[in-house]
């Protein structure tokens, strides 16, 4: 039962698609293989719950629990491997924390390294004897937690950050390529190497008020797309809203011009790539759209709902092979087929006015989503499902879904 919005996600899916975190009021559920393991008790009062899976898939980085030996916000660390069947919540934690805040410290975020080897926080700091606030960016190397680093130290506040943590997401593991943090600043976009020896502001864009920011997979590509939910205005006057593609690499010549504008409406609720890198995909309440990152604008694809009154678009994701992007539509499950253009229904859970679906993610060919059923404004029961597909046809007949549903 989630009560109040405690939680954006009912789950939190491995990489590789061999394990899975169903989040409960009072803690978690972790499912590897054929074992449940309930991890109760806690108090968890941070929204989002930002679990992040470790390029391994074994380890999940967390905000630690409040217990009175933490009473401020922690990052803590599980291995999902070493978890006991038996744990009972007076048993101690599954997790060790290895980063804490303090009265001048206060970390809003986190993210792996694609080689696996740091967790980057982000943070914001006051100065108490010249009362001044800075924007850090802060390495945990795993070796060594008790001795972070900083890497980036700006006045102000540092927007957002991200490291390309796409080159695993789809359960590739950690990378051994050399790679880059981008982050937001008033003062501009920049990027940054793992060690903070090489920061580089690559635009005088203010970059604030992103609500998206993800890395093209490819290992070769250092592109950005970024999704600006509230305009900003460069020192040439332009301004900045919607969804924008950035070749990093090109900034060094072109300046901003190597921005190029994909969609100006700022009603999008999901971006990112497709799982090797093809198509840049943005989704909002009514449609979903996809392009090539070298493709023209003329050559955006929309797809819209297939037919009106199903509810809103509340999810996309693509196979693996790029083949086929599934949409949560309401409370019924589509699969677009790229090849054939073709889109079907293949599953539908509750009433319209009741149930909707969310967070659709493909694992070889089962398909994983969230069914919601609103019980009234503050009361939402979320459950997952799994649905099985066999190998997809070449053209589907018209509402007829693949073999093995």
């Amino acid at each position: 039962m989630m009560m109040g919005n405690w939680t954006f996600h009912a789950y939190v899916m491995a990489p590789d698609g061999k394990s899975n975190i169903i989040h409960l009021h009072d803690g978690m559920e972790v499912i590897r293989g054929n074992q449940r393991i309930k991890l109760t008790g806690w108090e968890i009062p941070y929204n989002p719950r930002d679990l992040m899976w470790h390029p391994d898939c074994k380890q999940v980085a967390m905000w630690a629990p409040v217990t009175k030996e933490e009473p401020r916000r922690a990052i803590a660390l599980m291995d999902v491997t070493r978890l006991s069947p038996s744990y009972r919540p007076e048993d101690p934690p599954p997790y060790k924390v290895i980063y804490r805040s303090t009265e001048q410290r206060s970390p809003f975020g986190f993210e792996w390294s694609p080689q696996g080897d740091a967790l980057f926080v982000v943070e914001s700091v006051y100065e108490p004897e010249t009362s001044t606030y800075f924007g850090e960016i802060v390495r945990v190397d795993l070796s060594r937690p008790d001795k972070p680093r900083t890497i980036v130290r700006l006045p102000g506040h540092i927007d957002f950050f991200m490291p390309p943590v796409s080159r695993f997401e789809r359960g590739e593991g950690p990378s051994p390529r050399p790679y880059f943090l981008i982050f937001g600043h008033r003062e501009g976009l920049f990027y940054v190497d793992p060690e903070g020896k090489q920061a580089r502001r690559v635009s005088e864009i203010p970059a604030v008020g992103l609500h998206n920011v993800e890395w093209n997979p490819r290992e070769d590509k250092n592109e950005v797309t970024l999704f600006f939910r509230r305009p900003v205005v460069s020192s040439d006057g332009r301004t900045f809203a919607g969804v924008w593609v950035v070749d990093i690499g090109a900034f060094e010549k072109q300046g901003d011009a190597a921005l190029r504008s994909l969609y100006d409406g700022r009603d999008i609720h999901t971006l990112w790539y497709s799982p090797r890198g093809t198509y840049i995909t943005w989704a909002s309440p009514n449609a979903v759209w996809f392009q090539p990152p070298s493709a023209k604008e003329d050559q955006i694809v929309r797809i819209d709902p297939p037919a009106p009154g199903l509810g809103e678009v509340k999810g996309a994701t693509w196979s693996d092979d790029e083949s086929r992007l599934a949409l949560t539509i309401g409370n019924t499950v589509f699969v677009y087929v790229l090849a054939t253009k073709d889109i079907y229904q293949v599953a539908s859970f509750g009433e319209t006015s009741s149930h909707f679906c969310a967070e659709p993610r493909w694992v070889g060919n089962d398909l994983f989503l969230s069914v919601f059923e609103d019980a009234g404004a503050q009361r939402k029961k979320p459950g997952t499902r799994q649905l099985r597909f066999g190998k997809p046809k070449p053209k589907p007949e018209s509402g007829e879904a693949p073999d093995g549903q």
